[in-house]
């Protein structure tokens, strides 16, 4: 055997020995916005980058996809953020392991992307989105506690300020 760097063919990686890493590209989503759609059921993502995620799976629907991954190469699954389907995606499993967080047995499933990679930018966007539309809805909650006259006459005041300003520019 020779000592060069191009003979690789004998170099392996011992799984028991191996140290789990924290890969930086991962970034969390917030709980409850992303899904896995596989038509018959939907998986909750925890993590995403262009190339897989992560997602939490009951013990039955882990037993499923486990025994799926060796029938299929790949899965078919819609990628959902809020009830918006953003992506269609095929999907290999990768690795499985126990969430430590878990009560009830779920299991950390990851799976990696085959083709095209997950669209990061479109998730961004909706969930940056998603963030205005909430705050717009809470300033006009808050907004409505206002009494009607006060608002009418800070309106009034507004209106007479601004003609105030035009008539003074001139």
């Amino acid at each position: 055997m020779s000592n060069t760097a191009m003979k690789q063919e004998s170099f392996v990686i011992d799984e028991a020995r191996r140290k789990k890493v924290v890969r930086q590209d991962r970034v969390p989503v917030e709980p409850g916005s992303c899904f896995l759609d596989f038509k018959d059921f939907q998986l909750e993502i925890t993590n995403i980058s262009p190339f897989g995620c992560a997602v939490l799976a009951h013990p039955h629907q882990y037993e499923m996809l486990k025994k799926a991954s060796t029938a299929m190469s790949a899965f078919e699954a819609d990628f959902i953020y809020k009830n918006t389907q953003t992506q269609h995606l095929s999907l290999r499993y990768a690795r499985s392991e126990s969430n430590i967080k878990s009560v009830t047995g779920e299991m950390i499933v990851g799976f990696e992307v085959v083709g095209e990679p997950l669209k990061m930018e479109r998730i961004k966007a909706l969930e940056c989105s998603a963030e205005v539309v909430a705050k717009q809805i809470k300033y006009a909650m808050d907004a409505k506690r206002i009494p009607m006259a006060f608002k009418t006459f800070v309106y009034e005041l507004k209106d007479w300020l601004e003609k105030l300003k035009a008539n003074i520019d001139k």
